[in-house]
């Protein structure tokens, strides 16, 4: 079985550690009470995410949900004013993704609108041009850029049916689509460093990407209770990320890069020698996927069992241990809508898409920090799997 301590031990060096004690002897820890853009590691972080993104702002915060609701706060205070709440605006979104994309509009007052997917791509398309039925009242969307596959930006923007696009980056850090990068696709766009991401700030941090400067400084006093004890006329919260955190992210995302490199690699090299059973996703030349995670289509009738048997046959083998770089699984197992704090918000027609997709995912994640010969190891051991149902069946 493979060892998972080895993928911290690549992930995370000197650097980190190195950053991180010079934070701590600082002694400032936490010092918005001085500055309300932070302390000089929080400042930063955001000057080099921005630069990596190629946008003038960047808020770091505590986690990818908090960037997700002060997103659309900033956006529906903008947009509605301050009692925006009153009107209960609607957000489109998409039912494919982790429940903080849609929990975060509620958070925010509003409700979510749920549209199916492109098959391709399991991103919400355009939908008003698509006969999706939104609801007029809906002027802003959030595209979720799947395990680092990007939403159709330019089909977006071009139906000129939006007033914002909010754009949830939390799988899609270093993706490209059309050469531009994603987080910064979008009127404002959020990230996460969660722990399973692929740069983390100390297990949990999330971030805001914008061109906006307005959208910049709501967001600045939504992160830290109205920065400095400004009389915020919308509510503010405490959302903020500490130095320690913050220097960890510096020392993370100057290996982003060779993250990235060692991610596509070693995706590519899975996709071209897939087990039989497990078939290769449709991917855009649009795109340029950061294979956040590998998604693939299990084929039961060829692999001679049930997704279920083979997802418990990899646990068994150790292919799957539920660890970042080390995990095998179904994905989502069922829409938002299914979720019972969002069955209200379930469309009349559900999203058909959505429920194929679901019923025959599989998501390989056995490609993050690891070399090629592991990489092998772990297809060699998925098909030992089927290949010894095929036997037992003959």
């Amino acid at each position: 079985m493979f060892d998972v301590k080895l993928l911290d031990q690549r992930r995370f060096s000197e650097e980190e550690f190195s950053n991180v004690a010079t934070a701590l002897k600082t002694g400032q820890l936490s010092s918005y009470f001085k500055n309300p853009r932070g302390g000089p590691w929080i400042q930063a972080f955001e000057q080099e995410l921005a630069k990596y993104h190629g946008v003038p702002y960047a808020v770091a915060c505590s986690n990818g949900t908090s960037a997700l609701h002060m997103a659309l706060e900033a956006v529906l205070t903008e947009h509605l004013g301050v009692d925006y709440r009153s009107e209960k605006p609607v957000v489109t979104t998409t039912p494919y993704s982790f429940i903080a994309t849609a929990s975060s509009i509620l958070m925010a007052g509003a409700e979510p609108y749920f549209a199916d997917i492109d098959p391709f791509s399991y991103t919400i398309p355009d939908c008003h041009s698509t006969g999706y039925g939104v609801p007029r009242k809906s002027k802003i969307i959030l595209p979720v850029n799947l395990l680092g596959h990007p939403a159709n930006f330019d089909r977006i923007k071009e139906s000129g049916t939006w007033d914002y696009i909010i754009e949830d980056n939390a799988q899609g850090l270093g993706a490209l689509y059309k050469g531009r990068l994603c987080g910064a696709l979008a009127d404002i766009s959020t990230c996460s460093f969660q722990y399973t991401k692929t740069i983390s700030t100390m297990g949990e941090g999330g971030a805001i990407l914008t061109s906006n400067h307005s959208l910049y400084e709501r967001c600045i006093q939504l992160r830290s209770h109205g920065s400095q004890y400004v009389d915020s006329p919308y509510l503010t919260y405490n959302y903020r990320m500490t130095d320690p955190q913050a220097a960890f992210g510096v020392a993370q995302l100057r290996k982003l890069g060779q993250f990235l490199t060692i991610q596509r690699q070693n995706a590519l090299y899975i996709l071209n020698h897939l087990p039989r059973g497990l078939h290769r996703p449709k991917i855009s030349g649009d795109v340029e996927h950061s294979f956040f995670l590998i998604p693939v289509i299990f084929d039961e009738e060829e692999a001679g069992m049930t997704r279920e048997q083979f997802l418990q046959r990899c646990t068994d083998l150790g292919v799957n241990q539920n660890w970042p770089g080390a995990s095998v699984s179904a994905g989502y197992l069922k829409p938002l809508y299914r979720k019972p704090l969002l069955q209200r918000y379930r469309p009349g027609y559900g999203c058909p898409g959505v429920e194929a997709v679901m019923k025959k995912s599989v998501w390989l994640d056995i490609h993050r920090w690891r070399t090629l010969d592991e990489v092998k190891q772990e297809l060699e051991a998925m098909e030992k799997i089927l290949e010894r149902c095929s036997r037992l069946e003959g």
